[in-house]
């Protein structure tokens, strides 16, 4: 045939009998220059074949002569733009799949595509839009719906994730992807035993076509539920059908260890997990991370075989895999710890803090990260990384520090007040009690057992107060109290189960709300906030006490601290320490000033410490404070507090209760009863205070 039309038809024909070649011939034919009247859909379905014989050079350009032959072709725009992906040529193919969803709004191929691609990117705020487009012109797609709950999912938007989920496995119970997403969605949320329960009947829906990340989801959530036997039977099986998986054989040897510490089997699962490693084609990021946890789990299980020293070389190993890892650097750290005589102990967690913190130099310090005394960190050792360390920060330490100098100046420090005739006699210690609140996870709960055995090996005054460990049942299951009272030893563990109080501002507020800066911040997390700002001061069962310490789940003293920070509270008569300030970015602390402000006109107070709040956004790094309760139990905080809470700015925002705790001390109490404790071992996150002595 001479015309373009009858070239284009016949091309169909041979393509629907899968004459794939002469296909070509025609389509190429009815879209060619020589053609009288070149078929835009010709260049387009030529594309397509050429894509599909992994033709992708000539299959661009057929997308792009159907785009010369018309501009508004979405679907050769979509087709030109998965080429491209395909190519690794990101930019242009983001360019052509908005351009086919601008170009013909209606086309949901299109906006799936698009979907898939930003998706594919971790650009989830563009995916999420395009599947919701997509939803909305084919409301009963399943496949639409589980690209929109996991792009949902990524974005931490956990209500409407669980929605789109659900509606994608009501519609194709098949599509294992979903239902193992829906499981993640609602254990994230809480909804524990009814991921248990939804991920369960999926596997046994499906019990022909097992699924990889499906047993791994449920054996997950059967281990944030403490159920950790049937986590090692769901894994036995994923290790069953996927035998060549180092990273199931992986998990499997770290849910045989919750089950049972002393399980002999764990060697020999990791040995064959190592074994696959080195075999293994996967993508080199991911083996690396497979092969850093395998050295992770046997150093665990050397440390419960009370093989310290075999822990701590397999800790390194890990820790040479993937340097910044702060979980592996606190496992080499113990294992050092419990290996070496008391003057390599102090050598050898330095050394660990030391290895986690120089990607803080490497990448430069970011924006609230204090680097005070971070160099510290290796003191002792004789290493050049040591003096390299000390020489990258120095700018940046005297840069921090002269930004406080006015702040700290104003306030005693307690390394000088240890020297106070005050200190030096014997007396009744005062009524005091350490609190902590537990846990979002599994890794806070790791944290915290490693956090509360450094605390009674190293801090001799907590074993002279009571202990109050705060949760929403979390620490319910009898497995978890277990492993926490067996780390703490013989400190006065009282556990304390609670619900928290929310304030004004919480119903409208977010269940995530997202800042700027690329943070997100939970209900929970906001929760807490309001928590440590008001409740905690209400809690009957502290009613007696006149001090109160608090920490946090990962503050970590990492040395031995040889005096007792509630007993120097007393005997100087201050009512608040702290350990260091920083400061907040603006956008969780918008408004807040406001408020604050509003709060001196009506009451007329006369601020006690104006510096604090002259200085941009400062907070107290709460995760270590230690007060006198008198300055929260008073009508003077009473009122500034409700002023606060009353404005909603706590979960609007996410105020903090390090903001709310600097502006109370700064309105109240007076700076010569202010104390900065400068001579504690503490680490936490990207804080590290390591004092010389």
């Amino acid at each position: 045939p001479d015309s373009a039309s009858a070239a284009y038809n016949l091309a169909g024909t041979y393509m629907r009998v899968h004459d794939f070649p002469k296909a070509i011939k025609y389509f190429r034919k009815a879209a060619s220059r020589n053609a009288k009247e070149p078929i835009a859909a010709a260049a387009y379905h030529l594309g397509n074949l050429y894509m599909r014989i992994s033709e992708t050079n000539r299959a661009i350009r057929a997308y792009q002569r159907a785009i010369e032959l018309d501009a508004r072709h979405a679907s050769s725009h979509s087709g030109l733009a998965s080429a491209l992906a395909s190519r690794g040529d990101h930019d242009q193919a983001a360019k052509h799949y908005r351009l086919a969803v601008d170009t013909d709004p209606k086309n949901a191929d299109a906006l799936f595509n698009a979907g898939g691609f930003f998706g594919n990117l971790g650009h989830f705020q563009d995916a999420a839009e395009m599947f919701r487009r997509a939803v909305e012109l084919q409301p009963h797609d399943p496949e639409i719906h589980q690209g929109l709950g996991m792009a949902l999912k990524n974005l931490d938007i956990l209500d409407e994730a669980e929605q789109a989920l659900r509606a994608a496995v009501a519609r194709r119970p098949g599509l294992l992807e979903a239902q193992a997403s829906l499981g993640q969605v609602l254990e994230r949320q809480g909804k524990v035993d009814e991921a248990i329960d939804q991920l369960e009947r999926a596997v046994d829906r499906h019990s022909g076509h097992r699924s990889e990340k499906l047993l791994m989801t449920l054996a997950a959530a059967q281990q944030r539920n403490a159920s950790y036997d049937d986590a090692v039977n769901t894994l036995e099986l994923a290790a069953a059908f996927f035998s060549s998986s180092a990273e199931i054989l992986n998990n499997l040897a770290a849910a045989r260890l919750l089950a049972n510490s002393s399980d002999p089997v764990v060697f020999s699962v990791l040995e064959r997990a190592r074994s696959l490693a080195k075999r293994s084609n996967d993508d080199a990021k991911q083996l690396t991370h497979v092969r850093t946890l395998i050295h992770v789990n046997r150093a665990r299980a050397y440390l419960v075989h009370g093989e310290p020293t075999k822990a701590g070389k397999e800790a390194l190993k890990a820790l040479q895999l993937e340097p910044t890892n702060r979980d592996v650097a606190l496992l080499y750290a113990q294992a050092l710890a419990r290996s070496e005589t008391s003057e390599r102990q102090h050598d050898a967690l330095r050394r660990a803090l030391g290895l986690l913190h120089s990607v803080v130099v490497q990448k430069s310090l970011p924006t609230g990260v204090s680097p005070d005394k971070v160099a510290l960190a290796l003191r002792r050792s004789s290493s050049a990384g040591a003096i390299a360390l000390e020489d990258a920060l120095k700018h940046s330490q005297e840069d921090h520090t002269r930004a406080e100098a006015n702040l700290y100046e104003a306030h005693d420090r307690s390394s000088v007040l240890r020297s106070d005739a005050r200190m030096t006699h014997a007396g009744e210690r005062p009524s005091g009690v350490i609190v902590f609140l537990c846990c979002a996870d599994e890794s806070e709960f790791r944290d915290f057992v490693a956090s509360i055995s450094m605390f009674q090996h190293n801090v001799k005054a907590a074993h002279a107060y009571p202990i109050h460990v705060y949760h929403d049942g979390f620490l319910a299951p009898a497995e978890r109290e277990s492993a926490l009272r067996a780390a703490a030893g013989p400190l006065q563990l009282r556990l304390e189960s609670f619900a928290f109080e929310q304030g004004p501002g919480a119903e409208k507020a977010p269940l995530r709300l997202h800042t700027r800066d690329g943070h997100s911040w939970s209900m929970g997390y906001r929760n807490m906030c309001r928590f440590f700002s008001r409740q905690i001061f209400d809690r009957a069962e502290l009613k007696s006490y006149d001090y109160v310490w608090r920490l946090d789940t990962d503050s970590f003293l990492f040395d031995t601290l040889s005096y007792d920070p509630i007993d120097l509270l007393h005997r100087t008569g201050k009512d608040y320490g702290y350990m260091t300030i920083l400061a907040e970015p603006d956008e969780v602390v918008a408004g807040l000033a406001e408020a604050y402000a509003a709060y001196l006109t009506s009451s007329g107070v006369k601020e006690a410490q104006p510096a604090l709040t002259k200085a941009k956004n400062r907070i107290f790094y709460t995760n270590f404070e230690v007060t006198r309760l008198g300055i929260w139990r008073n009508d003077k905080y009473a009122a500034l507090f409700r002023a606060i809470d009353n404005a909603g700015g706590i979960y609007t925002s996410r105020w903090g209760d390090a903001a709310i705790h600097l502006l109370n001390v700064a309105a109240h109490v007076p700076a010569e009863r202010t104390v900065r404790f400068d001579d504690v071992p503490y680490w936490h996150q990207y804080f590290v205070n390591a004092p010389a002595e």
